[in-house]
């Protein structure tokens, strides 16, 4: 397991390093801007925390899963104060922004929800197959977050918070007559959240057809699926991307896997995703 995540941390600093060689020196003058950056700031605490929570005993988590969970929600409340929560140029103000530094809350509500929830949801045992006493009590405590990421909006992380909520209930062996409504209403509620706001729809359907408005609002999916395509089975080669050169946008962040695509090669991007379903088993 371990060997799995030091290949993931190996090869991502790698890639990160080769991706965002162009825009870290268009922006910063460096072009090793954001693998210093990420180094600093995400692989250095990531380890120290990484050791801290191997040599403890997770078990411990049931003493502060309600103040984990508690302060999730308080910093998704904080998105809604003026001069603090940010959009970022997006149509979501759902990122905090402190001191020159900024995070979205969001994401810190998602490892909430797994600590307490589990916690709570273990400690109900069978009565979770109790739809009042069990089940709705669980979802309507899981749903809190859910329906405070429903007002910055942000349909993604909503999506993501739901199917974590509904993967909780499911291991914890909540009925699957009860399961299969959620699972109806989540949709129902999907739809609903596409249609009531026009750019959510164009978004959908920019990503079934980018290529009705390839310079427009297809235009970032367009320039992902140029690098993939150009790197064909066995890729440019490290460092041999075309794309990351101001084609594509995002290339250090939600881009970064078609750049893997195009220097690496369609075998090694279908391996990567193989590595991460190996971890997602264990």
């Amino acid at each position: 397991m371990l060997s799995y995540f030091l290949i993931w941390l190996v090869f991502g600093l790698i890639m990160l390093s080769s991706a965002s060689v162009a825009v870290g020196y268009q922006k910063f003058g460096d072009a090793y801007f954001y693998i210093k950056k990420q180094l600093l700031f995400g692989v250095l605490p990531g380890l120290i925390l990484f050791f801290i929570f191997a040599k403890t005993d997770y078990h411990l988590l049931r003493k502060f899963g309600l103040a984990i969970y508690c302060l999730s929600l308080i910093l998704l409340l904080v998105v809604f104060l003026p001069g603090i929560g940010s959009a970022y140029g997006t149509h979501s103000n759902s990122w905090i922004s402190l001191f020159g530094y900024s995070f979205q809350p969001a994401e810190f509500a998602k490892l909430g929800m797994v600590i307490f929830l589990s916690c709570f949801i273990s400690g109900k045992g069978r009565e979770i197959f109790n739809f009042q006493r069990g089940f709705l009590v669980t979802l309507g405590i899981g749903m809190i977050p859910v329906v405070l990421v429903i007002l910055q909006p942000d349909i993604g992380t909503v999506s993501i918070l739901f199917a974590i909520l509904f993967g909780l209930l499911y291991v914890g062996r909540a009925k699957i007559l009860h399961l299969a409504a959620l699972a109806a209403a989540g949709f129902g509620g999907l739809v609903w959240m596409v249609v009531a706001a026009p750019y959510r729809a164009a978004r959908l359907t920019t990503f079934l057809h980018p290529e009705w408005d390839p310079q427009g609002i297809g235009y970032h999916i367009n320039q992902a699926f140029l690098a993939i395509g150009s790197g064909g089975w066995f890729g440019r080669g490290l460092g041999g991307s075309l794309q990351k050169f101001q084609y594509l946008p995002e290339v250090s962040a939600d881009s970064i896997y078609a750049v893997i695509a195009e220097e690496m090669g369609l075998i090694f991007a279908v391996g990567l995703i193989v590595l991460l379903l190996l971890i997602a088993r264990r």
